[in-house]
């Protein structure tokens, strides 16, 4: 971390609007040297690399790459779940060739989830081969469960490969069983004579850089105290869904005229369905003489396939998706009897084989003004 090079940083994050001091500067150099140096003299072949939100985790795995490759050694990127993998990582790849990194394009576009993976060297003895003495990364590996973490960590074994680990166990945890990436960290200390990465360069801002800390330190006080700052400032605040609804609509519609774009996120799709329905409102009492028109909409009920082929989740009305000589067929459910399920078929009324259903849908009808979008 040379003056020159912490000057050179300090300088580019002022042009794109980040205020980052020298000490900052300094310090994030300081935290990734210290990862490029564990990476590579260590001789341990599991490896784990910590780092907070927005911190250059994906810039530092991109260095690290280059490095397996330089050392003759293959590089092999994964994740746990397919976004990260198939999007965020393959994502780099045009970037990379861009820069005359073909190699690393080449890394990166192949990226993918670490099911796919296991699958893969399961049913293929040649991809096992392959992975000899490779460099097998796994982003956000936190959010690994036991029973995945184990098969990876017998394929290492078995093919001599070395398992990077790169994630935050203070921002996400596993969604299947068990937490093993947390238990390595705690009871054999796997990584953590390393610096954890904490400078977040994701956040533009001083205050907003501090917050982003806070939130993702697994500090219980300190998550509370950047919460509460968020609602002095007005950028966090707790309503009742009704109140929410009609906020969140009122803020986009306002945006929209002012000729902006307002993303609006919600984990659940009920809440998402009732801000659309909201906006709607929201424009006809603003417009009264607004054109409108009712759009009649197949909504899919998502039942398991042991749901679909019991004759209780039919009924008359529903539109179900079913094979019929290689193709998807449409069509509408007339009758539930005694466990028989009819269909219109055309002109014909013909018994449906459960079996063949692939999805089940109800139908509702949506009023829309124009100008509005439906994906």
């Amino acid at each position: 971390a040379t003056p020159e090079r912490i000057a050179e940083i300090v300088a580019a994050a002022a042009l794109r609007g980040e205020s980052l001091t020298a000490a900052q500067a300094g310090t994030w150099l300081g935290q990734f040297a210290g990862i490029h140096r564990y990476f590579s003299t260590s001789p341990d072949q599991f490896l784990n690399i910590r780092g907070g939100a927005g911190v250059g985790k994906t810039f530092c795995l991109e260095l690290l790459v280059g490095d397996s490759l330089a050392a003759g050694r293959r590089a092999v990127l994964t994740a746990p779940y397919g976004e990260q993998s198939r999007v965020t990582m393959r994502a780099e790849a045009p970037r990379l060739a861009a820069e005359g990194k073909a190699a690393e394009a080449e890394a990166f576009g192949a990226a993918n989830t670490v099911a796919h993976l296991l699958q893969r060297v399961r049913a293929n003895p040649e991809s096992r081969a392959a992975l000899r003495h490779a460099d097998i990364f796994v982003d956000e590996a936190g959010l690994l469960d036991t029973p995945t973490a184990a098969a990876l960590a017998r394929l290492a074994r078995e093919t001599g490969a070395r398992l990077i680990l790169q994630g935050d166990t203070e921002q996400k945890l596993a969604v299947g069983r068990g937490s093993p990436l947390t238990a390595l960290q705690e009871r054999l200390g796997l990584g953590m004579h390393v610096g954890r990465a904490a400078i977040s360069r994701r956040q533009l801002r001083e205050e907003d850089k501090r917050l982003a800390a806070d939130l993702s330190s697994g500090d219980f006080a300190r998550f509370q105290a950047a919460l509460d700052r968020f609602e002095q400032r007005g950028d966090l605040r707790q309503a009742e869904p009704a109140e929410a609804i009609a906020l969140a609509a009122k803020r986009a519609l306002e945006a929209r005229a002012g000729g902006q774009d307002l993303l609006l996120f919600s984990s659940v799709h009920r809440l998402c369905s009732a801000i659309s329905q909201e906006i709607h409102r929201q424009r006809l009492e603003a417009e009264p003489a607004l054109p409108t028109a009712i759009i009649d909409t197949l909504k899919p009920l998502g039942l398991t396939p042991p749901e679909m082929r019991s004759s209780q989740s039919y009924y008359t009305g529903q539109t179900v998706a079913y094979e019929h000589q290689g193709r998807t067929r449409l069509s509408r459910v007339i009758s539930v009897d005694n466990g028989v399920v009819k269909i219109e078929t055309g002109t014909l009324v013909s018994k449906l084989s459960l079996d063949r259903v692939t999805e089940i849908y109800e139908k509702f009808s949506i009023e829309r003004s124009t100008e509005a979008v439906l994906v």
